[in-house]
C-alpha cells in the first residue's frame, strides 16, 4: 500500500468518528472528549486528537481550587475525610446555587448520593434559606424512601439552623461539614453544578418562571438518567439500577 493510499484511507476513518462525534454533540453537547470516548467505545486518544484535527471544541477540566493554609475549627467535623461509602443511601452531600432569570433570583438546592452521584432530591425557591434545603432533603426521603447515616455540606447559615439540625437528628443523621472557605472539601457538589449550569445554559430564552422550573427539572433528569459521569462511565440511575441488579454492590 502506497503512503498516499493509507492517508486516503486514514482520512476516511477520521472523518467517520468525526460525524459520530458531532451527531453525539448534537444531544450531549456539553461532552469532552472523554465522555465521548465512552459514549462512542474509542480510545480516548484518539477521540482528543480528531476533535483537535477537526476544531471540535471540547471542554477542559476545571483547576483545582487554591487551598487556604489557616481554617476555623468546625462545629461539626468533615466526616467525609475517611470514609468511603460502599453503596447507595450511606453518605448524602449538599449545597445549593442561584439561577439569575431576568432582574431576579431564584435558587437550587440539591441532595446528590455520593456512591451513585444521583440527585436524590432538589428545590427551588426564589429565597436561599433553611426552607429550601428542607423541600430538597425531605423530596430526598419521599424519593429514596430512605434516610442517610450521614449528610454534608458546608456551613452556611442555611445548613447552621436549629431548624435544620432537628430535622436531621430526628432521624439520625450524622452532620459533616467543609471547613469554612474550603469550597473543595464538597466536591462533589461543587463537580455537579458547574456541570449543571453548563448543561442548563442560558435562560433568557425562558418566557415565563414555569418554563424556568421545567428546564432545571430536565436538566437533573438528563443529569441522572442520559449523561455519563466520568467516575461511573454511565450515567447515576444507570450505575444504580445496575448494583440494585447485581446485589454486589461495594464488591
Amino acid at each position: 500500500m502506497s503512503r498516499f493510499d493509507y492517508v486516503c484511507r486514514q482520512e476516511i476513518k477520521d472523518l467517520e468518528i468525526k460525524k459520530r462525534i458531532l451527531e453525539l454533540r448534537e444531544f450531549h453537547k456539553n461532552y469532552g472528549y472523554r465522555r465521548l470516548a465512552i459514549a462512542l467505545n474509542l480510545n480516548k486518544k484518539r477521540v482528543r486528537r480528531i476533535c483537535k484535527k477537526y476544531q471540535i471544541q471540547i471542554h477542559r477540566k476545571a483547576s483545582k481550587p487554591f487551598k487556604v493554609s489557616s481554617q476555623e475549627l468546625n462545629k461539626y467535623p468533615n466526616l467525609l475525610k475517611n470514609l468511603s461509602p460502599l453503596t447507595e443511601n450511606i453518605i448524602w452531600a449538599t449545597d445549593f446555587t442561584y439561577l439569575k432569570y431576568k432582574d431576579k433570583f431564584f435558587y437550587l438546592a440539591t441532595f446528590i448520593d455520593i456512591y451513585t452521584r444521583k440527585i436524590v432530591g432538589f428545590s427551588i425557591s426564589d429565597k436561599h434559606d433553611t426552607d429550601l434545603i428542607l423541600k430538597a432533603f425531605y423530596d430526598a426521603i419521599h424519593k429514596e424512601n430512605s434516610s442517610p447515616a450521614i449528610i454534608h455540606s458546608d456551613q452556611g447559615t442555611e445548613y447552621c439552623s436549629d431548624k435544620y439540625f432537628q430535622a436531621l437528628s430526628k432521624l439520625n443523621i450524622k452532620i459533616s461539614m467543609s471547613a469554612k472557605a474550603s469550597p473543595w472539601q464538597n466536591g462533589f457538589q461543587e463537580s455537579f453544578y458547574r456541570g449543571f449550569k453548563e448543561d442548563l445554559g442560558s435562560l433568557k430564552y425562558c418566557n415565563s418562571i414555569g418554563e424556568l422550573f421545567e428546564k432545571v427539572f430536565q436538566t437533573i433528569h438528563y443529569y441522572n438518567n442520559l449523561r455519563i459521569h466520568l467516575a461511573l462511565k454511565m450515567s447515576p440511575i444507570q450505575f444504580s439500577n445496575l448494583i440494585s441488579k447485581s446485589g454486589t454492590a461495594g464488591s
